[in-house]
């Protein structure tokens, strides 16, 4: 499975200043068959972000927990149809990490080994 987005917005803070924001997200999973029905798994995902413009903290990004499961949420969720707050971080809560920043990137590679003595249908 594979899925990439890209969100795109921008404000108005005065007659005078404004600012945008970009993020692009894409990310790629795959169960790779093993012996006796058992699978690999593994998933990774790639995300990048930026602020053009002088941008109030509440329109900056933080690092946190994004609450959502961006490979596995359908098209018409609403997590997925609003601008990420920033990387992600799980031992973190939505959008408490720093003190918000004006770009961010991250990557994600999550491994699954099956224990074939523990998993069973």
């Amino acid at each position: 499975m594979a899925r990439f987005a890209g969100w795109l917005d921008g404000g108005f803070l005065s007659s005078a200043s404004s600012y945008q924001r970009g993020v692009a997200e894409v990310g790629y999973a795959r169960d790779i068959p093993a012996a006796h029905n058992q699978t690999f798994g593994v998933e990774a995902l790639f995300g990048a972000g930026h602020i053009w413009g002088a941008a109030p903290r509440y329109a900056r990004f933080f690092g946190g927990n994004q609450g959502g499961n961006f490979l596995y949420e359908s098209l018409d969720s609403i997590r997925l149809a609003s601008v990420p707050v920033g990387p992600l971080l799980r031992s973190y809560g939505t959008a408490e990490a720093g003190a918000g920043a004006s770009g961010f990137w991250n990557f994600n590679l999550n491994v699954s080994n099956p224990l074939a003595k523990l998993s069973r249908a």
